[in-house]
């Protein structure tokens, strides 16, 4: 039971950092979007309309927007290898406990066993007796 509740906290945790990551990057890319719209916008203008720092401003910022996305995607990816890894690392663990419990549980049916022959035992010396 605690193995499946740790297994389920290690899911859950996992999923919610990659939709934290997830949505951060969606609003870096409708943050971009809307920059290259105003960027579009301000392109469409005629020339004597057109202001060059609002262009310039907005072409850095998009730039920005742009580095932030490679940035999360690049968290991302380090967040999806830390949580195989331990994943991994869970899964090698539960099999050892797998694997001593069987060794546990052999043990007992051998005590078992010997104890219900010790038993026999003393019941066939009582009857001699």
């Amino acid at each position: 039971m605690r193995s499946i509740l740790a297994c389920v906290l290690l899911f859950t945790i996992a999923g919610s950092i990659f939709f934290v990551a997830g949505q951060e990057r969606q609003q870096e890319k409708k943050d971009r979007e809307a920059a290259e719209e105003l960027r579009k916008k301000e392109l469409d203008k005629s020339e004597s309309e057109k202001c060059a720092q609002c262009i310039a401003n907005l072409n850095q910022e998009m730039t920005a927007y742009s580095i932030l996305i490679t940035q999360l995607k690049a968290e991302i990816a380090d967040l999806e290898g830390q949580i195989e890894n331990r994943v991994k690392q869970y899964n090698i663990q539960m099999q050892e406990r797998i694997r001593f419990g069987e060794q546990v549980q052999s043990m007992n049916e051998g005590w078992s066993r010997f104890n219900n022959s010790l038993d026999e035992l003393q019941r066939a010396l009582s009857k001699v007796n």
